[in-house]
């Protein structure tokens, strides 16, 4: 009887359910590395195969609850919980698979993963595969099976994958179409796929002056661009301590000190909120993380080829692969008139709620914009050395479509920042004026 009874307590240890949800990821109680908790954890998975030990050890990590973040040993753990065969745990893995977290990036094994999860009834595992066949990672893009995945996870009470459902083109371009207002002699010098940039620059090295050019996003793989940004940066250096300036299309406005070194430049602060496939109505925070830079010396301009290294704030996880090009503009020797008038981050206006047009424009600039509530609201346009131009106040309006048009016949040709404030959120895009 006393064994029988230690048995039973072993199994309660070792093989409760695990949260069939993925998005539990609140930090509850911390362990600290080397506690007695961490210390049962690793004894329950070294002597008795514990696959839960083994979970829960792969969560901390994961997470870095109490323990320095670790995804490769968070993967190691998992891989071993996934040995149950345990729904979760086998999405885990493939998630791991399919993000490249600590594990070289692979969407076979990632499929390999999903589909034994999917075969015991894990919606989320579903959602993924409809998500890799709608976009074509990794295998022949076939929207119609996409649909179907996509369909088994909404039967199993999978929110997004009924969202997804709704949007007419997935996140993968069907037709990749170049942005026209990057220069050719930028998109000549654009990557086809992502390329993993070794730091040039060393610490005593002088990149100070205005930069505009292109920031291309990828899949998790880097083989397939998502998106194209137009970018637009200055950089204040003295030594190896760096003010930037970073505006990219669809984001807001950032100013963040860094630091150059010989490994890269390290963003000490600096965040930006953007809207993407999945955060439609809610736009995601971005910590700057780092980026990596490397010089190319033309006959007509210099250029920097360069990683930019994105993380969320909530969970640590690195953001896509990104590549930028840059090509230098005249030194920017006043800095403190810049365009960043906020140097904490502000909520972001949807880029679906307003159209501006034409772009590039002539002797009018039109705006329309629809408010989800009655909000104040003011139109601003910036040169790109930050002087002010124009500013319109438009009062308090009420909630619906507002349309407004501003004489730019008196602008001379080149590139602006229109900015529309509405309440606490913000809209920013890069204008372009021809002649």
């Amino acid at each position: 009887m006393k064994n029988f009874i230690l048995y039973t307590v072993f199994l309660l240890i070792c093989f409760p359910a695990i949260s069939q949800n993925p998005q539990q990821t609140q930090r509850q109680t911390e362990p600290l590395e080397g506690s007695e908790k961490v210390k049962f954890w690793r004894k329950m998975v070294d002597l008795h195969s514990c696959f839960k030990s083994a979970y829960s050890l792969s969560r901390t990590y994961r997470l870095g609850l109490g323990v320095e973040q670790n995804f490769e040993t968070a993967f190691r753990y998992l891989k071993k919980a996934a040995e149950s065969g345990h729904p979760q745990t086998l999405y885990g893995v493939g998630f791991f698979y399919y993000r490249g977290l600590g594990v070289e990036q692979s969407y076979s094994k990632a499929i390999e993963y999903f589909r034994a999860a999917t075969s015991q009834q894990h919606g989320m595992s579903a959602f993924m595969l409809g998500l890799i066949y709608r976009n074509g990672f990794g295998v022949e893009r076939d929207i119609a099976q996409g649909n179907l995945w996509l369909e088994k996870a909404k039967e199993l009470g999978n929110r997004q994958a009924a969202i997804e459902l709704l949007t007419d083109l997935p996140e993968r371009p069907l037709y990749f179409v170049e942005n026209r207002r990057i220069p050719t002699v930028l998109r000549e010098r654009k990557p086809e796929a992502h390329e993993k940039i070794t730091h040039f620059f060393e610490s005593h090295t002088n990149i100070e002056g205005r930069y505009t050019g292109i920031l291309i996003t990828y899949d998790w793989s880097g083989r397939y661009p998502l998106k194209e940004s137009f970018l637009d940066v200055t950089f204040q250096q003295n030594g190896s301590n760096v003010l930037v300036r970073w505006l990219q299309e669809g984001a807001t406005e950032v100013v963040a000190t860094a630091t150059l070194t010989d490994y890269g430049l390290i963003f000490n602060e600096g965040a930006y909120y953007k809207y993407d496939h999945f955060r439609r109505q809610r736009a995601r925070r971005w910590n700057f993380v780092k980026a990596t830079l490397s010089q190319i010396n033309q006959e007509e301009a210099m250029f920097l080829h360069g990683n930019l290294h994105l993380h969320t704030p909530e969970t640590g996880k690195p953001g896509r692969p990104m590549s930028f090009v840059l090509q230098s503009k005249q030194p920017q020797n006043h800095f403190a008139e810049r365009l960043i008038l906020d140097t904490e981050p502000k909520p972001v206006l949807s880029t679906d709620l307003v159209l501006v047009y034409p772009n590039p424009f002539t002797d009018y600039l039109n705006m329309s914009f629809t408010l989800e509530r009655g909000s104040n609201c003011v139109i601003e346009i910036y040169s790109m050395i930050g002087r002010l131009l124009h500013r319109k106040m438009l009062g308090q309006l009420s909630l619906g479509v507002h349309h407004y048009q501003i004489n730019t016949s008196w602008y001379t040709s080149g590139s602006y920042v229109l900015r529309l404030i509405c309440g606490d959120c913000v809209y920013s895009r890069i204008v372009i004026k021809e002649r």
